[in-house]
This record gives structure tokens, sequence and C-alpha cells, in this order.
């Protein structure tokens, strides 16, 4: 059998070990060594050193996979949030809110009522059941955004994902928004 000399990496004794030895304690101050064959190379490297690489590269393994994960959930938020749009007409799209639910009946309300005051009584029930509908629809749309957003909210939590919304949340001006 042959023996190979090497030196402990953390005192820097010569140690002569056999060949094709693995683990070793130095005999000079009592580190645990890996003993590392690269081609004909052969280093020691401390146990508790090589086992804390070991850790490290299994949490930056972790913390890698979480990052995507979040960036494919940030993505397909996105993706849903610009599905959920609706058009504001000449201002363009827009989150839906609940609070725009109340504009279009009133506008459709005081047009009924003008409507109605000319003795023009079907078209005032009319355009007063179309104001009904929009309400009803602006409500359902804002509510699903809403729920929408709650599950992406919670799913990014869960991943320990920082609120991507808790600037704005905290912003009176942008809050609704988002």
């Amino acid at each position: 059998m042959d023996i190979v000399a090497v030196s402990c990496q953390h005192c820097g004794a010569s140690l002569k070990v056999p060949m094709g030895t693995v683990h070793l304690t130095c005999g000079q101050c009592g580190t645990p060594l890996l003993i590392q064959y690269q081609g004909q190379s052969i280093f020691t490297q401390r146990q508790d050193a090589s086992e804390d690489s070991a850790a490290n590269v299994q949490q930056q393994l972790h913390d890698l996979r979480t990052e995507v994960e979040i960036a494919r959930l940030d993505a397909a938020w996105q993706a849903k949030r610009e599905s959920l749009k609706v058009s504001y007409g000449r201002y363009g799209r827009g989150v839906p809110r609940q609070e725009f639910a109340v504009i279009p009946m009133v506008i459709f309300v005081i047009v009924a009522g003008l409507l109605f005051a000319k003795g023009n009584i079907t078209f005032a029930v009319i355009v007063g059941l179309l104001g009904l509908l929009s309400m009803f629809v602006t409500t359902i749309a804002a509510s699903n955004y809403q729920n929408e957003r709650a599950k992406y909210e919670a799913k990014r939590q869960g991943l320990g994902g920082k609120d991507p919304l808790a600037k704005h949340r905290n912003d009176p001006r942008n809050g609704h928004y988002f």
C-alpha cells in the first residue's frame, strides 16, 4: 500500500496516510480533514468547512429556486392583471374598482329621470335597468380582481417573497390601484 504525504490545512503539520484515505484527523491539532484527490494533486480540506460549503450551496440553490418561482408567479400575475383590467373609455384601461360601480348607475338614473319626466316611461325603465346592469358588472369585475390579487399575494408570501405592492399600499394616492 502506497503512503502519501499531505499537510494539514489548519496547522500545516505534515501527515503520512495510505493512498485512498478520504477522512483523517490531524495528529497535531485534532482538526477533522477531508483528503481531496484531483489528478496528480492531493490536498486536505477541513471537513467542517466542506460541510459548511455543501450546506451553503444547498441554501443558495434553494434561494435561487425560490427567486425563480417568485419571478414566474409575478409574471403570471401581471398577465392575469392585464386580463382583468376594464375599459374606462377615453381614459384607457385600468383595474376595476368598487367605487366606479356607482358612477354609471347615477348617470343612468339621471337620464332615466329625465326620460320619465318627458313621459318616456319605457325608455326610462330600459335606461334604469342598463344602469343596474352596469353597476353589477363593474361590482363583479372589481370583486373578481380583488380575489385574484389576494390569491397572488398569499402565494407570494408563502414563497417568502417581499410584498411587491407594499410601497403602493401605504400610499393613499395609489393604494386602490393595486
